[in-house]
């Protein structure tokens, strides 16, 4: 409010009481739905399906419902689909890398657009990445002349001297 935003947008504040929310939404992979419907870490929800859609206001679902989720809920249910754009690469064979909680998505969209994954490395949710990881990605890549990937939330964890290594999908 003190910089003059009338609405604000935000990712991963669901489960924050302290946030003043009008309207919350709750995201799924059409893929994955609810998976085996546990809680982190033995699942991939961060609270129960019953208690979030008590709060929530609708449920958008990436992609095809292929789990059935829209049937298990009262709350208005939104299709969205991820469109990708084609990275500008003259080596379309890759090497991607995430620390996000469904890391298959990045490469998934990648093969969409016509890059050939030959590698990943899948590093935990909100991975903090060290020199020593970062350079034996580079050079992997260099031995194996592969193109490197990875997600824009893991680009700004890589220090700036390194990052004319990586690309960001």
């Amino acid at each position: 409010q003190k910089m003059g935003a009338k609405a604000l947008i935000m990712d991963d504040g669901f489960q924050n009481p302290t946030l003043y929310k009008n309207l919350s939404f709750l995201v799924f992979n059409g893929k994955i739905g609810i998976g085996n419907s546990m809680v982190i870490p033995a699942g991939p929800l961060r609270e129960s399906f019953n208690s979030g859609t008590k709060r929530a206001d609708a449920i958008i679902i990436i992609g095809n419902d292929e789990t059935g989720l829209s049937s298990k809920t009262k709350l208005p249910v939104f299709f969205a689909d991820i469109k990708e754009d084609t990275p500008i690469v003259k080596n379309k064979n890759v090497y991607a890398f995430a620390g996000i909680g469904y890391p298959q998505k990045l490469y998934q969209s990648l093969e969409n657009v016509g890059l050939n994954v030959v590698k990943t490395k899948d590093f935990p949710d909100h991975h903090f990445y060290t020199k020593e990881e970062l350079n034996d990605i580079i050079k992997t890549a260099k031995e194996e002349n592969l193109t490197i990937f990875t997600t824009s939330k893991d680009f700004v964890k890589i220090p700036a001297d390194l990052q004319k290594f990586f690309n960001i999908f």
